[in-house]
């Protein structure tokens, strides 16, 4: 089975094929075309790291994501995203911020003040919930799975 390459081999590689591209008989408009062309990749391979997509993620969908970093003065860093002051991130791949304040966290459901968690994993609180996270709708005490809605207190 091969190895896998290291970045060292493929630096020396590119090295050698520079190398030997020199030591051809070119005239010297070719040989500075040739090294131009090879500063030129180096340059952009430091600066463009390969395999990162080239737009920023964009931030979840909570009641306390106030924007995209850089983060003003008293807000919180959530990875790309930005928290309201005093909100803790709870996932900095997604830009998810927490609860706001005064409420607690129920699965994807922020449960009001002295309202304990029912059931996490649907997101229900033992009475009514404040707010939903990562764009859920409030149905009642409760947050509705992704791409329903509410009517009449009753998830759609």
């Amino acid at each position: 089975m091969p190895s896998a390459q290291t970045k060292e081999d493929t630096v020396a590689d590119r090295f050698e094929d520079l190398s030997r591209q020199l030591a051809r008989s070119t005239s010297r408009r070719g040989a500075l075309r040739v090294m131009g062309a090879a500063v030129g990749a180096a340059a952009a391979a430091a600066v463009v790291k390969p395999g990162r997509a080239w737009s920023r993620p964009a931030c979840a969908n909570s009641p306390t994501v106030v924007g995209t970093a850089p983060c003003q003065p008293g807000t919180t860093p959530c990875g790309n995203c930005c928290c309201q002051a005093g909100i803790a991130c709870l996932d900095p791949n997604s830009g998810l911020c927490g609860c706001p304040k005064g409420t607690g966290l129920c699965g994807d459901a922020c449960c009001a003040k002295g309202v304990a968690c029912a059931n996490p994993s649907t997101s229900t609180c033992g009475g009514a919930a404040a707010a939903c996270l990562h764009g859920r709708v409030l149905c009642g005490d409760t947050c509705c799975p992704f791409l329903s809605s509410c009517s009449g207190n009753v998830c759609t």
